[in-house]
């Protein structure tokens, strides 16, 4: 009995946690206009992405290996949401909603062998088509769709996090200087001079990702239009003057980030910057 007692309180402190997370959001936020579920949840599904590509492992929450439920500690933290750290535990949180109910934002949570173990994060819906970010022990951080037999067999329930009144969003604060003279998922793209055995370790997706920060660090502006979404929806990139003129943004590159491109550009699965 006391290993249920002390099961049941750890959880319900986990869920405490969680639950003063969000009230500490809005009660903080609430009074910018600017500020909604949907760029909660925006933000969060772009920090999803940009680990895209990272391999899995087991108790990982860095770009060198993560696992299911690390991907989700990982982007919710970004906008001050600290969930905890199992799928087990990650799958009591919020409201329960089936499939066709399921919109951007949502966990999705999956059965293995007789009992949740395995979490995503939906990117989007479109009929009864849905798309979700998960990491593959097999395959690492990645897009799959409930379309696929093995995930519309396994698939349990989602759950939505996000509650009313509308969760809105903290900004977190940007660790170093160095962040914040260069900003993005990889800052250290433009802050200092990457190894090369450190780009060697890079998944080809973050090495791409990289690069486009480099770029859109130094003012371009993408013909690609998922690439320009991405960054538009990042704040110190839309109060900057864009350009789409190549020439003069590789003008503008340091050093350093000439260095790094050239590097990153022999393992990156990027022909060229569109």
């Amino acid at each position: 009995m006391n290993k249920i007692t002390h099961f049941l309180s750890a959880n319900l402190l986990r869920m405490l946690c969680f639950s003063l997370s969000l009230m500490s959001i809005a009660a903080a936020q609430a009074d910018d206009p600017r500020n909604n579920t949907d760029a909660l949840i925006n933000d969060v599904v772009r920090t999803a992405e940009t680990y895209l590509g990272t391999p899995h492992r087991l108790g990982g929450l860095n770009n060198r290996g993560i696992d299911c439920s690390g991907l989700m500690v990982k982007s919710f933290e970004s906008v001050g949401i600290t969930m905890p750290r199992t799928a087990q535990e990650q799958a009591m949180l919020g409201e329960k909603v089936t499939q066709r109910q399921l919109t951007r934002g949502d966990l999705v949570f999956f059965k293995v062998r007789g009992k949740v173990n395995h979490v995503g994060l939906v990117t989007r819906t479109q009929g009864d088509q849905v798309w979700f970010i998960h990491t593959s022990s097999s395959r690492g951080v990645m897009i799959s769709t409930l379309g696929d037999a093995y995930w519309r067999d396994g698939f349990t329930f989602g759950r939505r996090v996000w509650t009313d009144p509308v969760v809105t969003r903290r900004r977190p604060t940007l660790p170093s200087p160095s962040f914040a003279s260069a900003p993005g998922r990889f800052p250290e793209g433009s802050s200092r001079e990457l190894t090369r055995k450190e780009i060697k370790q890079l998944p080809a997706k973050q090495a791409e990702m990289m690069q486009k920060e480099i770029w859109a660090r130094n003012g371009y502006r993408f013909k690609d239009n998922a690439t320009q979404r991405y960054f538009e929806g990042q704040e110190w990139y839309r109060n900057m003057d864009t350009t789409r003129r190549k020439g003069k943004v590789q003008r503008s590159f340091s050093d350093i980030e000439k260095k790094n491109l050239k590097r990153l550009q022999k393992i990156a699965d990027l022909d060229k910057i569109e």
